[in-house]
Parts: structure tokens; C-alpha cells; sequence
């Protein structure tokens, strides 16, 4: 489990990719729901476009972004957000990836073996969209990258996972990202479920690869 200072990922997010964003909409069978793009630059563009738009809901809606802290349980696959006094919101997570300012590389979470005692959700989808549409970065394990693109990646997998929202976790050599689904506030009866505990085991650093 992490505690972590809160940092305000969707505003980062934002920053670091409102370039990038197109107004091109996503087109998608019915059957398969696969997403048809000119190139990968627009696959980028639309799928920011969602997350930012998912995000700004998050915040408006959930106050994500203006908690006090948060943590996460990987163990759990949950995240929590609390303000100075108390556990506010929660969520279940995916883990997508790792960026490591050791190597300067993006490492998927499919194939990171700090990850092999946690369940790390639904993200292999993602590495199937890429092998069917050839698109390298999807499929390759570890390549030369920096944090955005942490959010391209992290963006693009939440666009087609349709998840609620994405968020980074600093760490000593890098950063995780996550993307949540399942947000809601927590009721009081179960609170204490989500304060900081302690537990035997480490969890892999929020970041770095190697």
C-alpha cells in the first residue's frame, strides 16, 4: 500500500497533451466495438481526448484531484482519495505501466515481474488491440519513453477499456500509472477499511522499471 502527497494527474495530463487533442470521433462496430483511425497520432489524440473529458467528470463530480492524499492497495486492486480527517472515494484499479527515469523507458504491466503476486486487471485487451492493428508500442514489453508517453499509453488503454478515469503515482524512479473504474465515496461503515494498514509483504514501488 502507498500514501502518497496528492498531485493533480488529470490537470498534468492536460497540460503535458492538450496539443495533441482532436476533435475526431472514435468510430466503433457493434460487434467487435473496434476502433477504426487514420494513424496512430489520431488514435493518441482521440483517446486523450476521452480521458480528459472522463477526468474532468471525476473532478467535478468525485473531487478527485483535490484530496488531500491517496493511496492504493494493489494487492486489492483498489484506490482510495481521503481529505486531512478521513477515506473519501474509492475505486478499483488497472495497472497499465510503469515510466523509469533510471532507464527513461515504458514498461507494460503485463510484463513487468514486480507484478506477477497482483492482479493487474483487464490490460492485456490492450496488447491484443495492438497486435491486431500492428501497432507496436501496444505490443512491445520495454521501450525508450518518458512520462508522456506514460499518458499516451495510459490514455489509449483507458479509451479502449472504457474506464472511468487515470491517474499517476510518483515513485523513487518513476511513476505508475492506473486507471480506475467502480468510483464512488466510501459509506462510513466501511472506512476503516481504507485507512493506512499495515501488512506484511512489500508492493512493488509505485515507479521505475529498471
Amino acid at each position: 500500500m502507498k500514501l502518497k502527497d496528492n498531485y493533480s494527474s488529470a490537470e498534468e495530463m492536460n497540460r503535458l497533451l492538450l496539443p495533441l487533442i482532436s476533435l475526431l470521433p472514435f468510430v466503433l462496430t457493434a460487434e467487435e466495438k473496434k476502433m477504426e483511425f487514420t494513424d496512430f497520432e489520431d488514435l493518441v489524440a482521440q483517446s486523450t481526448d476521452y480521458m480528459r473529458a472522463q477526468n474532468e467528470k471525476n473532478n467535478r463530480l468525485f473531487g478527485i484531484g483535490d484530496y488531500a492524499r491517496y493511496e492504493y492497495d494493489l494487492f486489492r486492486s483498489v484506490i482510495w482519495w481521503s481529505d486531512e480527517k478521513e477515506p473519501k472515494v474509492r475505486a478499483k484499479v488497472t495497472v497499465v505501466g510503469s515510466t523509469s527515469t533510471k532507464s527513461d523507458t515504458w514498461m507494460w504491466a503485463w510484463a513487468n515481474p514486480h507484478f506477477g503476486d497482483i492482479e493487474i486487471g483487464l490490460i492485456e485487451k490492450v496488447k491484443e488491440f495492438g497486435e491486431r492493428e500492428s501497432i507496436q508500442k501496444l505490443v512491445e514489453k520495454k521501450w525508450d519513453a518518458d512520462e508522456i508517453d506514460g499518458w499516451e499509453m495510459t490514455s489509449i488503454s483507458g479509451r479502449l477499456l472504457e474506464s472511468q478515469g487515470a491517474y499517476k503515482s510518483p515513485g523513487t524512479n518513476g511513476s505508475l500509472f492506473l486507471l480506475y473504474d467502480g468510483l464512488e465515496f466510501i459509506p462510513e461503515e466501511e472506512k476503516e477499511q481504507y485507512r493506512p494498514l499495515k501488512k506484511d509483504g512489500a508492493e512493488p514501488d509505485a515507479g521505475g522499471n529498471g
